[in-house]
């Protein structure tokens, strides 16, 4: 009888690193498509609310729309410009055109 030895079959690292990385992967996904699915079930239910259903405070929307309307603008303060260098135009040449 052969004595063989019995290795145990290694996983490449490459296997190893492409299982982790798919599994990261799906998870990603599927929290996304839950998210996404999340939103079009908010937006439908937000559709579905009757115009006798809001309640609006006309005073305070008053107010907060003054208050807006009334803000001061407050001014920008720049710094002084750099002074601009004026192109040098050589004797003879034509107006417009310089160096």
């Amino acid at each position: 009888m052969s004595t063989k030895i019995l290795r145990k079959p290694k996983i490449d690292k490459f296997l190893f690193t492409l299982g982790i990385v798919m599994v990261v992967l799906a998870g990603i996904t599927i929290f996304t498509f839950r998210q996404i699915f999340a939103a079009f079930i908010t937006a439908y239910e937000i559709e579905e609310v009757d115009d006798r259903e809001l309640k609006i405070d006309r005073n305070r929307l008053d107010e907060a729309s003054k208050a807006a309307g009334e803000k001061g603008v407050v001014p920008l303060e720049l710094k002084d410009e750099l002074p601009v260098e004026e192109p040098e135009v050589t004797p003879g040449a034509r107006e417009g055109v310089g160096i």
